[in-house]
């Protein structure tokens, strides 16, 4: 029996994944984090063999979850499921030691595949994230990276309005104003570029964007 803790704050996303692994009978759901707040107490107190991650939990970078786990519960293996497609978070991710990186547009049958290969000790990286991690490191000699051998994350455009705001000090009440968008999604704005940028708070992000000169233009 695999115990499994589903780390994943899209409550649509995680009653669809239980309807799956319960079909499944050597496979248990062990428990359930919507928020990055009880991750921790999660693995401390439960039997947990493999945590089914997504990279955005509210505000917590996924990134860093990944890192604890690896340091802290090194028998329990971590299997991302996220709408990040981008090489960079791919390529830090597997550096963080993950087994395996399949993406949420996956079926049933690849999601199982990725489980069963984790779990007789091997590593699951989905055909299109293998090609897109390919592509990325194959894009490390342009020099588009400055110091981290990675190409510049791609943002979308309300990610880069967003990323702008945060830089010029403006509150999440007053970006969301200015955006005519609710304080929630600045929010989810927020935490995918901490996740893209593979940062942990304000600072690191505007330090990162400059230094990845993503603050000019728009």
């Amino acid at each position: 029996m695999t115990n499994i803790l589903i780390v994943d704050d899209h409550q649509m996303f995680v009653d669809g994944l239980s309807d799956i692994l319960a079909q499944e009978q050597e496979l248990r759901i062990a428990g359930i984090c919507t928020t990055g707040k009880t991750i921790h107490r999660q693995l401390a107190e439960k039997q947990i063999d493999l945590v089914l991650l997504d990279l955005q939990i509210g505000s917590v970078n996924g990134l860093d979850i990944c890192t604890f786990i690896k340091e802290n519960h090194p028998d329990v293996s971590v299997l991302i499921l996220s709408m990040f497609g981008e090489g960079s978070v791919i390529t830090k991710a597997a550096q963080r030691g993950v087994d395996g990186y399949i993406l949420k547009n996956s079926g049933k049958e690849e999601l199982l595949r990725a489980i069963h290969m984790i779990r007789n000790g091997q590593e699951y990286f989905s055909r299109e994230v293998s090609r897109i991690m390919l592509t990325s490191l194959r894009g490390n000699t342009s020099g588009n990276s400055p110091g981290s051998g990675f190409q510049p994350p791609r943002l979308s455009k309300r990610e880069k309005q967003v990323l702008h705001l945060i830089a010029n000090e403006h509150t999440t009440a007053e970006i969301a104003d200015q955006l005519h968008i609710s304080e929630k999604t600045v929010e989810s704005h927020r935490s995918n570029l901490f996740v893209k940028l593979d940062v942990r708070n304000v600072a690191g992000l505007v330090r990162k964007a400059m230094e990845w000169n993503l603050l000019n233009g728009e």
